[in-house]
């Protein structure tokens, strides 16, 4: 039973294996983002809240915008006034 294992075949894409050494260090800076969260656990709950607030702002205003000019551009396509 045991010598029946099967293998599998896996290709790794160029991009990967060209650029390993900018995984490498965004692995080790979110890493050390993720010590200075939990050592600094407040700062990084006041920051992280700070970060999606704006965040949702900016998406609201982004859909304000496109719900406004979305219909001028509909229109001009379609030769309406």
């Amino acid at each position: 039973m045991i010598g029946n294992v099967q293998t599998l075949d896996v290709q790794i894409p160029h991009e990967i294996v060209q650029y390993w050494g900018w995984f490498l260090a965004f692995g080790i800076c979110l890493s050390l983002l993720g010590i200075f969260a939990v050592a600094r656990s407040v700062t990084a709950t006041i920051v992280s809240m700070l970060f999606f607030g704006w965040l949702l702002v900016l998406t609201l205003l982004w859909q304000i915008y496109s719900r406004c000019f979305s219909s001028l551009i509909q229109d001009r396509q379609y030769g309406h006034r």
